[in-house]
């Protein structure tokens, strides 16, 4: 076989029970086993396991009141309240630790910086209620 062909999946119909290799990634012919990661949030990967339709229901129901509950953070902390900026860092840090438990280290690390951006909005709350516009963030 051609170098130039190591790590390409054949041409189709010449796979014939032929497994192609390479480090990091098999080609059997009908997938490349290739294991994605996910960017998102550490709860909705754990409800994405539920197997039963019972289950998946239920994991449905969690999604939404998630993605209910963020966006009301979201909606509340444009308002300038505090506490939506706290609660919303509270939740999203418990779900950094489900990221990281599940050793999915770059939504990990995407959960820390959002954190941190979510923290430099919540110190420049009391300066956009005082002008009452927003604050713009600078990098000093």
């Amino acid at each position: 076989m051609p170098d130039t062909l190591v790590g390409q999946p054949p041409a189709t119909g010449s796979t014939s029970g032929t497994v192609f290799k390479t480090p990091g990634v098999t080609y059997d012919g009908q997938n490349a086993g290739v294991q994605q990661q996910r960017l998102g949030l550490g709860i909705t990967e754990v409800t994405d396991a539920f197997r039963s339709p019972q289950a998946r229901m239920v994991g449905y129901f969690i999604d939404l009141l998630v993605l209910g509950f963020f966006l009301m953070c979201g909606y509340m902390a444009g308002k300038f309240h505090k506490w939506a900026f706290v609660m919303g860092m509270a939740f999203y840090a418990l779900d950094a630790g489900l990221t990281a438990m599940a050793q999915d280290w770059i939504s990990f690390a995407f959960h820390v910086y959002a954190i941190v951006c979510i923290w430099r909005g919540f110190s420049h709350v009391n300066a956009a209620k005082d002008s009452g516009q927003v604050a713009v963030l600078s990098g000093k």
